[in-house]
């Protein structure tokens, strides 16, 4: 597919989410991958982050644990569109073992997690939270096929189960294999489609990544608008990118400030400040 014209202007907007094939063939100044944005594949800073950090999970305002509150993905029962009934019969000591998983997992201690979901697995191999689980803090480990099987598993034992296949257009985006995250986060978007910015967010960054600029600036729009708690700051660089690329720099400094605002801590603050910087001072003049 030929990329268009326009996308080719994201080579002179810095805020690089990932460094795009006509940018890489054109010029490079510095190093693309210690630019801000997502994702961001630097083996150097902190674990290699590719996807919003799998070890924060989803701020649960109720701190249940075994609500499948620590999955990055996790969609209340009530708005999925069907529920297998394997999963409603998750037997307490597997629901334990995923608890304590969830526990290590906030507290970055992978392995300890990675090794309570194997026993709530063996306990009940058909438990999906925990496959998905699974894939999270294995993606997290950079473990990337042991992660892709066990989202693939979780999709096996319970096809109706939104984060399994956002599970998968996970992996797919951290191995930046864009139609196939846009294929899974299309699934996601279709079971559950009022619900998830994640689901949003790995369509916009996969249209962004396949040139489809519109699209990837409605689905993110429509992932900001999803996500009240902030979850994804990320989708703000995203945004600031898309804008660049269409030479709208107005928009594209809205946005940064914006991820600014809600991630004044992360890595990527620095860089995008001095983007913004650089931005405010082009309107000065």
């Amino acid at each position: 597919m030929r990329t268009p014209a326009r996308f080719h202007a994201s080579c002179a907007f810095a805020v690089l989410l990932v460094a795009t094939p006509a940018c890489a063939q054109k010029s490079r100044p510095g190093n693309a991958n210690d630019a801000p944005g997502w994702p961001i594949t630097n083996p150097g800073r902190g674990n290699g982050r590719v996807v919003p950090d799998a070890t924060l999970g989803v701020q649960n305002q109720n701190n249940d644990a075994t609500a499948e509150s620590c999955s990055l993905w996790m969609v209340p029962r009530t708005q999925q569109a069907s529920v297998d009934t394997a999963t409603l019969q998750v037997p307490a000591k597997a629901e334990r073992e995923y608890a304590k998983a969830c526990r290590d997992l906030s507290q970055h201690k992978l392995t300890a997690a990675e090794s309570h979901l194997r026993k709530a697995i063996q306990q009940y191999p058909r438990y999906a939270a925990a496959w998905v689980l699974m894939g999270q803090v294995l993606g997290a480990s950079n473990q990337i096929n042991e992660a892709r099987t066990a989202c693939a598993k979780a999709t096996a034992v319970d096809s109706g189960y939104t984060p399994a296949y956002l599970c998968l257009a996970d992996v797919a985006a951290r191995q930046q294999v864009w139609n196939q995250a846009l294929e899974m986060a299309d699934r996601g978007l279709a079971l559950a489609p009022m619900y998830d910015p994640y689901a949003y967010f790995y369509s916009a960054i996969a249209e962004f990544h396949l040139g489809r600029l519109s699209q990837a600036q409605r689905h993110a729009s429509r992932a900001v608008d999803a996500d009240p708690f902030h979850r994804i700051p990320q989708v703000h660089l995203l945004l600031a990118e898309i804008y660049g690329a269409e030479q709208d720099f107005h928009d594209a400094t809205i946005e940064l400030r914006a991820y600014l605002k809600v991630a004044p801590n992360s890595p990527d603050a620095a860089a995008a400040r001095e983007k913004l910087a650089e931005l405010e001072g082009r309107d000065a003049k």
